[in-house]
């Protein structure tokens, strides 16, 4: 998760842990690169994939401290 293959809670980051309604997603970038395994935009995505997982684990970030100061 800390790398964005899988996104925790992306629905509502402030969640516990341990919560019953706990969600995984993966990441967007991820799907991307699995999409396009076996054609020539492979290697393309997955060299852009560490850039793009950073991105969407800093708007999880961001979201979260946002729920945090909201509740």
């Amino acid at each position: 998760m800390a790398a964005g293959v899988a996104l925790f809670n992306p629905d509502n980051p402030a969640r516990p842990v341990n919560s019953p309604k706990t969600v995984y997603q993966i990441g967007p970038g991820t799907l991307k690169l699995l999409r396009t395994f076996g054609t020539v935009a492979w290697i393309k995505n997955l060299a852009a994939l560490p850039e793009k997982q950073e991105d969407a684990n800093n708007e999880i970030r961001e979201s979260a401290r946002d729920a945090e100061t909201a509740g």
